[in-house]
């Protein structure tokens, strides 16, 4: 901050862990190697992959963006699960509370949602999808 100093740092001191395990969020910049295990985490900022980063989702990880938080790749993603929906990337749902609601979290049902007699899984209808990329396999999520 000293405009006089003959010292200049040119990298910054801190930076931000990209896992936080005690609380399970993950977000910020990946410039190296970093392995995320099986679990599930909240994604609470941004997540960048710069080139030369490589991030790891090893089978078991579900990541949860709540709105308006998203991924961006310029380096490398390896998420290879071993069988369908062993990785999941999702959108993160928050729980409102009206205090007039006379609804119990008791009364919901354990998977999905009941209309009638008939349960609709809502994984299935989440509104996720890859922009921007060369192929299927690569973009921004959205």
């Amino acid at each position: 901050s000293n405009p006089a100093a003959s010292t200049i740092v040119e990298r910054v001191q801190y930076i931000p862990r990209f896992i936080d395990e005690d609380s399970k969020t993950v977000g910020g910049e990946v410039e190296g190697l970093e392995v995320l295990p099986a679990g599930e985490y909240v994604v609470e900022r941004d997540i960048n992959v710069r080139p030369g980063g490589k991030l790891i989702l090893q089978p078991g990880v579900t990541l949860k963006f709540p709105p308006a938080v998203g991924m961006m790749v310029a380096g490398k993603l390896d998420a290879k699960g071993r069988g369908p929906n062993s990785i999941l990337m999702t959108l993160k749902e928050e729980i409102i509370v009206d205090f007039d609601n006379e609804t119990s979290i008791d009364d919901m049902p354990e998977e999905g949602v009941t209309i009638g007699n008939t349960i609709i899984d809502e994984t299935e209808k989440v509104p996720v999808r890859l922009l921007g990329g060369s192929t299927n396999h690569e973009g921004r999520l959205q």
